[in-house]
């Protein structure tokens, strides 16, 4: 009498529907075993029978017997694909009995022994999570580690979580996404983490696109990466750089580092480094050390220039250490270094040069240029075309330019009567008081 030995192995390839969703994946799994017959590898035709049992021995059958009859069999190697559909497998341990007989004979079929454990794929394992069998999250692992998790929540809107799993959605918010990278979190409904590391977005419908220990805490705000940025307020972005931080609602920075937008809203940063937009729709465009706090008030670049609180639509272009006081409404400095326009005014002008000066209650006066010019206070519409040292104390007056030339206001109205010397000496102090 013969004996036949049969040596299987299970290869279950991309397998059960998990649900309706993924249908197109199917039901059935790819059986291979190897075949022996009197100690040496088969060959022929043989009718195989596969019954799946909840046991090892004994049990229950979980599903109709897979009758395969005339299956070719070639140096031992079999290959059979068979279905038993969806419901059998729950994530429960299976096993599968094979009964053999050479289909050539009218021998009873041998029942093999033992069973043989079916062992999923990690996708098959994972198939009962999909129907949310248990309400488990699913993880996909990759050599053992984690790479992406799908994470059930109570509201039906399923969290995704990809990358190291020391990325994590806290408990009670559903439908954040995780791209991938390291130690980023989300606390926020709706909210997303592209990637990088030691990212928190926390606002509704946040969004972090990478970079590393950037937060996005306001409602819908944007961090697109960088290194140590903060979008704190509704709506407000930050590109990138380092260190940059929005104050308002809908506020800007395009990147740089240690820059502020805020404090009222719709302000803007391009760039550069320690700027400060602090008003209402306020912009600065880059440079360094720039502070514009009046509403909608413009500085274009450059260095440590300053447009005051309360100094609305007030302009100042670039240059180094240019100043627009408080309550000097829609004044301007184009660049030079070291210019002052002092409020209360309106529409005063210093077009450029170096410590050129106009006082308050000066509306509607005109430095083109120069250096050391000066319009005293009370002194409206004056105007001095450049030169150096040239000095108004009287309202209308004009100086073309050249050297200290003035034209004074014989009575109190001006504050600072100095002699041209005195003033020019006085300004320069100021000025590099201020650099020092």
């Amino acid at each position: 009498m013969k004996r036949i030995l049969v040596i299987v192995t299970v290869s279950l390839l991309p397998l059960f529907a998990a649900s309706r969703s993924v249908l197109a994946q199917g039901t059935a799994f790819t059986y291979q075993g190897l075949l022996m017959n009197n100690g040496e590898p088969a060959n022929g035709h043989y009718d195989l029978r596969f019954t799946l049992y909840d046991q090892a021995s004994n049990g229950t059958a979980q599903a109709a017997p897979i009758e395969t009859n005339g299956v070719p069999v070639t140096n031992g190697v079999f290959t059979v694909r068979l279905d038993f559909g969806s419901s059998v497998f729950t994530g429960a341990q299976r096993w599968l009995e094979v009964a053999v007989k050479n289909s050539l004979t009218d021998n009873l079929p041998l029942i093999l022994s033992p069973r043989q454990p079916v062992t999923p794929t990690p996708y098959a394992i994972n198939a009962a999570n999909l129907m949310n069998l248990d309400n488990a999250p699913l993880d996909i692992k990759v050599n053992g580690q984690r790479a992406l998790r799908l994470e059930p929540t109570a509201r039906g809107e399923p969290n995704v979580i990809g990358g190291s799993a020391s990325n994590r959605v806290a408990a009670g918010y559903a439908g954040a996404t995780i791209g991938g990278g390291h130690a980023n979190v989300i606390v926020g409904d709706y909210a997303t983490v592209g990637g990088g590391r030691f990212n928190s977005s926390s606002g509704f419908g946040s969004t972090i696109s990478g970079g590393d220990r950037n937060q996005a805490s306001g409602e819908k705000a944007t961090v697109g990466g960088g290194d140590g940025n903060w979008a704190g307020y509704e709506a407000s972005t930050i590109a990138g750089g380092a260190g940059n931080t929005t104050r308002g609602d809908y506020s800007t920075i395009g990147g740089g580092s240690g820059n502020i937008a805020g404090d009222g809203g719709h302000a803007t940063v391009g760039g550069g480094y320690s700027n400060h937009s602090t008003a209402p729709a306020a912009t600065i465009g880059g440079g360094g050390y720039n502070t514009a706090g009046g509403l909608w008030a413009v500085i274009g670049g450059g260095l440590g220039n300053a447009v005051a609180q309360d100094a609305p639509f007030a302009t100042i272009s670039g240059g180094d250490s240019n100043r627009i006081g408080s309550t000097a409404y829609t004044s301007t400095i184009g660049g030079g270094a070291g210019n002052i326009i002092e409020g209360p005014t309106g529409g005063t002008t210093i077009a450029g040069g170096v410590q050129n000066h106009i006082q308050d209650e000066a509306s509607g006066s005109t430095v083109s240029g120069g250096w050391y010019n000066f319009v005293g206070n009370n002194a409206g519409n004056a105007s001095i075309g450049g030169g150096w040292s040239n000095q108004i104390t009287a309202s209308s007056a004009t100086i073309s330019g050249g050297d200290n030339n003035t034209v004074l206001y014989p009575g109190p109205r001006c504050r600072h009567r100095r002699r041209p010397r005195q003033l020019r000496q006085q300004l320069y102090r100021h000025y590099w008081r201020r650099r020092g």
